[in-house]
C-alpha cells in the first residue's frame, strides 16, 4: 500500500515531527511511505475575497505553493481504489462551484453526461 503522511505541525523536527517518523518507520516495513511536511511550503489561508471563482482554472490570487498540495484529494482517490482493488470508470473533477446550480452550461456537466454514457454501455 502507499501511504501519504501529511504532517501539519508548524514547528520542524518537533514533537509531531517525531510522531510522524516513528509511524513512518513503523508502516515503511510493509508499505510505501511519503511524508510531505507542511512547514516546507507556504500556504496562506483564504482570504475570502472570491476571486477564485471567476479566474481562469480557479486559481487562488494568492501566490503560494498550495497548488502543490491542493491535488491530493486526487491522490487519495486513487490511493482507495488500489487499497479496494476497484477500478475507476472516469471522474469529473469541478473546481469553483460555490453557487447552487453554479455547473449548469459547464464543462463539467458535458463530462457528468459522457460518463453516464461510458458506463450505461
Amino acid at each position: 500500500m502507499n501511504i501519504l503522511i501529511l504532517s501539519g505541525s508548524p514547528r520542524k523536527n518537533g514533537n509531531t515531527d517525531l510522531l510522524v517518523e516513528a509511524f513512518a518507520k513503523g508502516a515503511s516495513e510493509k508499505h510505501h511511505v511519503e511524508v510531505v511536511s507542511v512547514h516546507d511550503y507556504t500556504v496562506h489561508p483564504c482570504m475570502g475575497c472570491n476571486a477564485c471563482f471567476s479566474s481562469e482554472g480557479n486559481a487562488c490570487v494568492q501566490k503560494d505553493d498550495m497548488p502543490e498540495l491542493s491535488d491530493s484529494i486526487l491522490t487519495q482517490y486513487q490511493l482507495c481504489l488500489n487499497f479496494f482493488h476497484i477500478e475507476d470508470a472516469g471522474h469529473v473533477l469541478v473546481r469553483g462551484a460555490k453557487e447552487k446550480g453554479g455547473v449548469r452550461g459547464t464543462k463539467a456537466m458535458e463530462e457528468a453526461e459522457a460518463l453516464g454514457r461510458a458506463i450505461a454501455q
